[in-house]
């Protein structure tokens, strides 16, 4: 709604979840209008609601890595997770190019761990838990860009 409400108890939508300005057709760029306008929207809305209700107990559903990464690993992990994604998750996609997306991304995943230490700064633990995400989140993009066989817009499946 326009108060970015969803509908569902707590739950406040912004950015392309609120439905987009541009569809299927949309250029990348032109999606930060709607997670800047929609966003702000969002976030006040859901802080005006966490005022009215009552304080409670916070649940923990992330937990953080009790290791960490080096920055340079870490960065050169990242680099190798964006080539990853720009290679074969872009405009042009094939099935064969996502499977190959998502080797390479839990090759990264395992090289996470690998190159992880006990014996860490907070920095290097949260660079791990960033890293972490990032590629689980590439993933999960992967998986889903795997089930649209469809063509839609600037977006099209070569295969």
């Amino acid at each position: 709604d326009k108060t970015a409400h969803t509908g569902v108890e707590g739950l406040y939508a912004c950015g392309e979840a609120t439905g987009g300005m541009h569809g299927a057709d949309r250029i990348g760029g032109l999606s930060s209008a709607n997670g800047i306008v929609f966003g702000r929207i969002a976030g006040a809305s859901a802080a005006l609601a966490a005022q009215k209700e009552p304080e409670t107990a916070l649940k923990a559903d992330i937990a953080l890595p009790h290791y960490g990464i080096a920055t340079t690993d870490a960065e050169h992990l990242t680099h190798s997770l964006k080539h990853t994604m720009s290679t074969y998750c872009m405009i042009n996609r094939t099935e064969t190019g996502l499977s190959e997306a998502l080797h390479e991304l839990e090759g990264l995943k395992t090289e996470a761990t690998t190159l992880s230490t006990q014996k860490a700064q907070d920095s290097e633990v949260a660079a791990l838990a960033r890293l972490q995400s990032q590629i689980q989140l590439a993933q999960e993009m992967v998986k889903a860009m795997r089930k649209r066989t469809a063509s839609l817009g600037s977006h099209y499946r070569a295969d």
